[in-house]
């Protein structure tokens, strides 16, 4: 995923979270800081959310579950991190033990190289789900899970 296809699959999705959470169009437009007129065209799908909106609505909605599946994350923040940053590095993150969006590519030495499938991105975590690394690129993860390999950094 990239800013614009996260903005698309983002601006699909606010009017289905402001009816769930029993939001008028005034109520939602003024937490995410845009205008009434504004968010009807984002709802009637004639405008994308730019990133800055995208960016407001998930820190708001991260927790909700229309987010979290369109954006293929638990923690749809930490997406939005990684497209702006490109790789984020991590002192032994616990993940989610239960996220369904993960593919195995490679397993060595405890651990385990992955791409999320929704949303493309790519991780390494060792046997225990410690997160290591996460990226938008594959040869950059790919590199990571390798230097792992050669040093072991456990």
């Amino acid at each position: 995923m990239n800013e614009k296809t996260v903005s698309v699959a983002v601006s699909s999705k606010i009017k289905l979270v402001r009816v769930d959470l029993q939001y008028t169009q005034e109520e939602m437009a003024n937490m995410i800081g845009i205008s009434k007129k504004t968010l009807i065209q984002i709802e009637k799908r004639r405008q994308v959310a730019n990133w800055s909106i995208v960016v407001t609505f998930v820190s708001l909605f991260n927790d909700h579950p229309i987010v979290q599946h369109a954006l293929g994350e638990f923690n749809p923040i930490e997406l939005i991190q990684l497209i702006t940053r490109d790789e984020i590095n991590f002192e032994n993150k616990e993940v989610n033990p239960n996220v369904m969006y993960w593919n195995h590519i490679k397993e060595k030495q405890g651990y385990r190289l992955e791409q999320n499938h929704l949303n493309q991105t790519y991780r390494v975590v060792d046997q225990n789900l410690k997160l290591f690394y996460r990226s938008i690129n594959y040869e950059n993860t790919k590199r990571y899970f390798a230097n792992l390999m050669t040093h072991n950094y456990r």
